[in-house]
């Protein structure tokens, strides 16, 4: 289910940066996507320390099924045959840097093209203060449960 996402975020986003900054000419623009297209790469070739997971982490990680992400991933580029999952193994871990990468560079640009999209200008404070609201209940109910947090999410965003 994930799969789609990572690449809808990454290469999205690279589409969106790309078109903006031929649009604009934008010579700064022009190295952010070069950026974001090397990032892969410099993850690729970084040594990365396994590092400790607290128990709750770990679990949180391995009951929801995130881990099958990085096996997909580790799979289909050929890195591993999916067997086995190791959250301390530098293939695992470089797989989870760029998907967070993917995440985290895709919301920080969502939040710049929301500038230049205005959005916010035609937002009544009543929206504003309900979207505020909405994502607060959301925070409480991720804490409370992820899986709750996460059926709550895709519940609200599809109904």
């Amino acid at each position: 289910m994930f799969l789609p996402t990572v690449i809808h975020v990454y290469v999205f986003t690279f589409i969106f940066m790309l078109y903006g900054c031929l649009k604009s000419k934008s010579t700064i623009g022009l190295i952010n996507v070069f950026m974001l297209i090397m990032t892969p790469f410099v993850i690729a070739f970084l040594v990365v320390s396994p590092f400790g997971f607290s128990k709750y982490i770990f679990n949180t990680y391995v009951d929801n099924n995130f881990y099958v992400l990085n096996i997909k991933i580790s799979e289909f580029l050929k890195l591993s045959d999916g067997k086995q999952f190791d959250l301390k193994n530098q293939i695992v871990l470089k797989i989870q840097m760029f998907i967070s990468f993917a995440y985290t560079y895709h919301y920080l640009n969502w939040f710049s093209k929301a500038t230049v999209i205005g959005w916010y200008k035609n937002t009544t404070k009543n929206q504003l203060i309900a979207l505020v609201l909405l994502w607060l209940l959301t925070l409480f109910v991720y804490y409370y449960d992820y899986r709750a947090g996460l059926i709550f999410m895709l519940y609200a965003c599809f109904s």
